[in-house]
């Protein structure tokens, strides 16, 4: 689960911003290659601890691991290289999730306030026993703000598009251009199955979390967004 993925889910504990900045916090600082994070805030610490029980539960889900299995398999059979293949098979399916968990703009709302809680609350952050200088790590937040708009995939074409990006830098993990068109033929079907099971793949999660099941939105926003609408 990426840091956009453990906003929502930190949103069905609750709906404090500096909670989910928290949950958020260790994916980004990894995204700046430093390994910790610590907060003497205790809503920030909340975050983050519940950031890592997220993971063990999100790690250890059969149903995830069990479209996981698939995606390599179906990725194999398609011709793309073992390096891209396992990375487009955890990586896409995590943006297919985090479509389907925000499947309504209270989510990207409670993500975008999570972000703005950092200027003010970076006196309380020590990362990899530094404390005081988070330059680098409020200039990631201004590069997530000014992406927000393109947060989501909506399409596969979108899709494909963000693993270009984020592979494109690790050469191992890469897609060589031949290799696109059949990550898109493989996005589109594999993004309907994401769809048909996301409420069974959420209960798995809240239940895991002790969050309660049976609910398969995660906010208020009544007005859900198909991944296979174009962007507004």
């Amino acid at each position: 689960m990426n840091f956009f993925g453990h906003c929502v889910v930190a949103h069905l504990k609750s709906p404090d911003p500096a909670f989910a900045l928290g949950a958020m916090l260790p994916d980004l600082v990894q995204m700046l290659g430093r390994r910790r994070i610590q907060a003497s805030n205790p809503s920030v610490d909340a975050g983050v601890r519940f950031h890592h029980a997220t993971d063990a539960v999100f790690h250890d889900h059969t149903l995830f691991s069990s479209l996981q299995n698939e995606a390599r398999r179906d990725l194999r059979h398609l011709g793309v290289s073992r390096g891209p293949r396992l990375a487009v098979a955890h990586v896409g399916l995590e943006l297919m999730l985090d479509a389907e968990l925000a499947a309504g703009k209270a989510d990207v709302q409670h993500y975008s306030r999570a972000l703005s809680c950092l200027p003010t609350l970076q006196g309380a952050l020590t990362m990899d026993g530094d404390a005081g200088n988070f330059g680098e790590l409020l200039r990631l937040r201004e590069r997530l703000v000014e992406r927000l708009p393109t947060l989501i995939p909506r399409t596969p074409e979108q899709l494909v598009e963000r693993l270009v990006r984020i592979l494109g830098h690790r050469p191992a993990l890469s897609l060589d251009a031949a290799e696109i068109p059949a990550v898109l033929s493989w996005a589109g079907p594999t993004w309907q199955t994401v769809r048909a099971r996301r409420d069974e793949w959420l209960d798995q999660l809240k239940a895991g979390l002790r969050l309660g099941v049976g609910t398969a939105r995660l906010s208020g926003d009544s007005a859900a967004v198909s991944p296979f609408e174009s962007s507004p």
